[in-house]
């Protein structure tokens, strides 16, 4: 076995430090979404306004064509809403 210095055993400890760091960094990077894609083309996007509690729903059968709206409860598997309360919808007298 050859012999080891000290000034190799703080090279090896100065790259396994290094590595760790770089490991660290992309793990962070991945953790906060920093690791960005490649940029796609320039699309319709979100339509600008709504307000809290309103969703992006469909306007039409049209591509891309979206509006801010509230949501509305149809009928649902033949039943009618009959209220909605605390995010439970009472279905004649089942609850989903």
């Amino acid at each position: 076995m050859p012999d080891v210095t000290k000034t190799d055993l703080l090279r090896l400890s100065k790259r396994l430090d290094d590595n760790r760091n770089s490991i660290a960094s992309i793990e962070a990077s991945i953790v906060s979404g920093a690791v960005a894609g490649p940029q796609g083309e320039a699309g319709v996007g979100v339509p600008e306004g709504g307000s809290t509690g309103q969703v992006l729903k469909k306007a039409s059968g049209d591509d891309f064509d979206t509006e801010w709206g509230n949501v509305e409860f149809g009928n649902l598997d033949g039943g009618t809403p009959t209220s909605v309360y605390g995010g439970t919808v009472a279905i004649d007298g089942g609850s989903v």
